[in-house]
């Protein structure tokens, strides 16, 4: 079987180590010590420095989304190795370093006041609360929920992240992603931040791409040969018939017509190729095996034909990580939703007939959009 899949699959595609295989590995070490470097770095940012204390004041908001991005590159788009081992505790010290850089460049520590200022009808109730909280001595609201209203930008970001994060596509995923961080990024570098930052992203930076590990295209295979490793009876030319296909399906559009299978198993099997009915017949007993036995493809029917299409678990790792990440996602957009339409403040004044209006409900259908994608995945 070994001299099959090596005659197949490409040798890297074959290398099923996704990235830094164990703590013993030095790699480990370099990239662990990057992070907490850029983590140290970032927390002596005159940012985050109160009288020469680390404080921490952008929210949960700002938490919340470094996890949540941390989460879907590691768990869902599986760029930096096998989420298990040593790469995984690498990815879970990576979400210190993130968040600390996300507060950094997202904007200001939490501002005091309970409410941001406004105007209209709502914002005088909300000035009422609050001086009944202030005469009162008591906090209304946890300073959680504070934090969420407080930071009205982040939420909206936060919402469209977690739009970008529910593309299909890889590539837009990660363009979306880079431009959305680049805005803020920008308008940082253009502040002239602190050396601590600098170098905290330099050493962020160094520690990420020493870890990317494009593990997404192992997935696939890893998962194609566990499903042919438990089945017995498999002689070569169906071995070498079912991993064409899966190869096939794997480069090609994700979809195989019946006139290209059909010719895959006549290259196969030599003695079918001048009958086609048995062809026909031999192809059939492959597809029910496929489908059935080995569980890796599906059938689907049109109006030109008959295709294979791959199971879609062949693209994912078996593990708890992939519904964690889906669950804070699924959370963060819930909140960020419900507090963008409750807040006062608006990118258009609700005054504008028919227009005031369009954020709030372009929020509402963003965030329907980023909940319906989240539940499927989980």
């Amino acid at each position: 079987m070994k001299k099959i899949l090596s005659s197949i699959f490409p040798s890297r595609t074959l290398s099923l180590g996704g990235g830094i295989a164990s703590a013993r590995d030095p790699k480990f070490y370099a990239v662990a010590l990057l992070y907490l470097g850029a983590f140290i770095a970032f927390a002596h940012d005159g940012f985050f420095q109160v009288e020469g204390v680390f404080l921490y004041q952008q929210g949960i908001v700002t938490l919340l989304l470094a996890f949540v991005l941390a989460a879907t590159l590691n768990w869902e788009l599986y760029l930096f190795g096998r989420p298990a081992g040593a790469n995984l505790v690498l990815q879970f010290i990576a979400i210190f370093p993130w968040a600390l850089f996300l507060a950094r460049i997202l904007g200001d520590p939490t501002p005091q006041p309970l409410f941001p200022e406004s105007s209209g009808l709502f914002a005088d109730l909300l000035s009422t609360v609050e001086d009944f909280i202030h005469a009162s001595g008591e906090r209304f609201l946890p300073p959680w929920l504070v934090d969420i209203f407080a930071n009205w930008k982040i939420s909206l970001l936060a919402i469209i992240c977690l739009f970008i994060l529910s593309c299909r596509f890889l590539k837009l995923k990660l363009a979306g992603l880079i431009i959305l961080l680049l805005i803020p990024l920008s308008q940082t570098l253009a502040a002239a931040p602190e050396p601590e930052f600098l170098l905290g992203s330099l050493l962020f930076l160094f520690g990420l791409s020493w870890q990317f590990c494009r593990y997404d295209k192992t997935i696939f295979f890893e998962n194609v040969i566990a499903s042919l490793q438990i089945s017995n009876g498999i002689d070569e030319a169906l071995l070498r018939v079912v991993l064409n296909t899966m190869q096939r399906l794997f480069a090609g559009n994700q979809k195989l017509s019946e006139a290209h299978f059909l010719q895959m198993v006549k290259d196969a099997y030599p003695s079918a190729a001048a009958d086609d009915e048995e062809a026909r017949a031999l192809a059939a007993v492959i597809t029910r095996k496929m489908v059935y036995s080995y569980n890796l493809v599906h059938i689907q029917g049109g109006s030109d034909g008959f295709f294979l299409l791959p199971n879609q678990r062949l693209y994912t790792y078996d593990s708890l990580l992939v519904s964690i990440a889906a669950v804070p996602r699924i959370v963060l957009m819930l909140i960020t939703a419900v507090i963008w339409v409750l807040l006062p403040i608006d990118l258009i004044p609700d005054a504008i007939p028919f227009f005031g209006t369009l954020d709030d409900i372009s929020v509402t259908i963003l965030s329907t959009y980023v909940l319906k994608k989240s539940l499927n995945q989980e």
